[in-house]
Parts: structure tokens; sequence; C-alpha cells
């Protein structure tokens, strides 16, 4: 019998609770981009803390299935992992929360309250200031790899755009699959319009736009 968290067992009932717990831990660790087997090892290592080892846990990026052969009848619960990637500070979180409830047992609804407290936890910075804080960034690695004058204003049009698609991507899981495959014509565009597409400033430039994404992606997180 397979489930949604909608018509998993009943939230008052032991076992339903750790379940439910694992079903919000899970998609809050996909959403901090850890990869899928360490999720679920993570997941069953805390059922195991809670003397659930009978839950079987699988991870893919985008479902949390829990199986659990005890229940009567048998059943697995999906859960949809859906949630807007999270930032650094939010992944450190939820993973101090997790080691907390595994050598504590805390109450798996206390956990569940935790967790969604942490993901919803609004960003720091707004989004003006975040598209600024891109933008020196984009223009601190340029002149990190290529301290050329000439360059200066295309790698603040590089920051502008990669900003934009940066906090565009950390509220659309999707776009955040392809932004780099979006940046590159995007900027592309930008500096034909700009009439920036000749000399070498422009060889050196465009082959260094996957490496930026890369870098601002992960110091931005």
């Amino acid at each position: 019998l397979v489930t949604d968290e909608s018509t998993a067992p009943r939230p008052d009932e032991p076992s339903a609770k750790v379940l439910g717990m694992l079903g919000e831990l899970g998609p809050a660790l996909l959403a901090g981009s850890q990869p899928t087997n360490e999720v679920a090892a993570t997941l069953s290592a805390l059922a195991k803390a809670y003397d659930r080892t009978e839950l079987r846990v699988a991870t893919l990026p985008t479902l949390v299935l829990i199986d659990d052969p005890a229940a009567d009848p048998p059943r697995t619960s999906v859960f949809s992992a859906d949630l807007p990637a999270l930032r650094l500070e939010q992944v450190d979180a939820i993973e101090r929360l997790i080691t907390r409830a595994a050598k504590n047992q805390i109450d798996p609804d206390e956990v569940v309250d935790r967790a969604a407290k942490i993901v919803e936890d609004p960003p720091r910075f707004g989004f003006w200031l975040s598209l600024v804080g891109h933008v020196l960034l984009t223009v601190g690695f340029g002149l990190v790899l290529n301290p050329t004058a000439a360059a200066l204003p295309i790698y603040a049009i590089l920051g502008v755009i990669i900003g934009v698609l940066l906090l565009a991507g950390s509220r659309v899981r999707t776009l955040a699959l392809v932004l780099t495959v979006i940046a590159t014509p995007t900027i592309l565009v930008v500096m034909a319009w700009q009439d920036w597409l000749r000399g070498l400033t422009v060889a050196l430039t465009l082959p260094l736009i996957p490496f930026f994404m890369v870098l601002i992606g992960l110091a931005a997180r």
C-alpha cells in the first residue's frame, strides 16, 4: 500500500509521529542540496535512534519514500520534496536538530515544529541588498581572475544577471538546475546589445561564466 503524507497513519499514533518527523526532515535535507544517499542514511540512523529499525527509507531528488512493514497493512508513505533551496545557516540548523533528536530522543512533534520554523526562517537580507552583494562578489572574483580595468563594466553586468538568476533560482527549484544554461545566452544577448562582443576582454571573460556561477552560488548559500 502506497500513501502520501495526506493519507499517512494518524499523527497521534507513536509510530506515525516518527514517520511524520522523518517525512519533514527528509525534504529539508534535500532542499539543503545533500546527496540522496546521505539523506537516506541520515533518516535511517534517526529512525534507529527512535527504535524504528524496521523502517526502510529511499530518497529521490524530489521524493522521500518510507516503507513501514510493521504497519497493518504494510504501507509506503511518500513525502514530496518541493521546498525552496535552504541557506547554509538553515542547513546547519537542520543538521544540529537531527543530531540533538537522535541523541536525546526529542518528541517527534517538537522536532517537526522546530524544523518547520527553520525552513520558514526569512533571509537575513532583502532582494536588493542581496543583489548588490552578488554584483560586488562578481566584480571581486573577476578582478582576481582577470584584473583588467576594461572588464569592470562587464563584471558588473555579469553580477546583475547572475544575481537575479540566483535569487530567482533560490525560489524556483527547477530553475536552479539550469542556471548556467540560462545565464550564458542571457549574458551574450546583453553583451551584444551593449556592443561588447569583441576584444581580448570578452575572450577572457566568457569562459569564466560557469565558474562565476559555481563560486557565487556557493558563496551566497
